[in-house]
């Protein structure tokens, strides 16, 4: 469902941030981080998918059982939430309305499914959407980044980049789409489109 009633533009933004695996959304991430630390937070997803090497519960995602996510969708506890690649992921919104009423940005990474259920049901003038898109050719690039990553069989890879080529078809629904090139000069045109007034 929607953000509280009572925000108003004082609050902060939802920053939708989105693009195909393997386009170096998280990289770029850091990097905007480094740059605002004290006027971006991040929304932690759930998902029911298992973690990668590497990656913490509580910090990089909640990793939860069908049956728990299942469970909070019908407390209704999720912004959105999507089926993606047989698995569930959901953006938990009590924290995303506490942060907003203090004015602070909070920055969405998520599938491009759920930013478009955001999207239809969240003011405009409360959000800023962003599409990552990878150099030409497309498809060959994020293949040859995923093969790099070594976190899926082949058969995943493909599947994610089945579903790649349906995420880029969305790419202009967005406020802005940026090509990852470089993830330091991507970082860095973000920046300057969410606060110009600063860079």
């Amino acid at each position: 469902m929607t953000i509280s009633e009572n925000q108003s533009r004082s609050s902060g933004r939802l920053i939708l941030f989105t693009g195909p695996s393997g386009v170096g959304k998280n990289k770029i991430l850091d990097v905007l981080f480094c740059l605002h630390p004290n006027q971006l937070k991040y929304s932690i997803s759930t998902t029911t998918r298992l973690p990668r090497t590497g990656e913490v519960d509580g910090t990089d995602y909640y990793f939860v059982s069908t049956q728990a996510f299942e469970s909070l969708i019908a407390q209704d506890g999720f912004l959105e939430y999507a089926q993606y690649n047989g698995q569930y992921y959901g953006t938990p919104k009590a924290k995303i309305n506490e942060w907003l009423a203090a004015g602070l940005d909070v920055v969405l990474e998520i599938e491009t499914q759920g930013a478009l259920q955001i999207m239809e049901q969240v003011p405009a003038n409360q959000l800023f959407s962003v599409f990552i898109l990878p150099p030409e050719p497309a498809i060959e690039t994020l293949r040859a980044r995923l093969q790099t990553r070594n976190t899926e069989t082949p058969e995943q890879i493909e599947a994610r980049l089945v579903q790649s080529q349906r995420e880029l078809l969305e790419a202009p629904k967005f406020q802005h789409q940026l090509v990852n090139w470089v993830v330091a000069d991507t970082a860095k045109a973000l920046s300057q489109l969410l606060y110009p007034e600063t860079d």
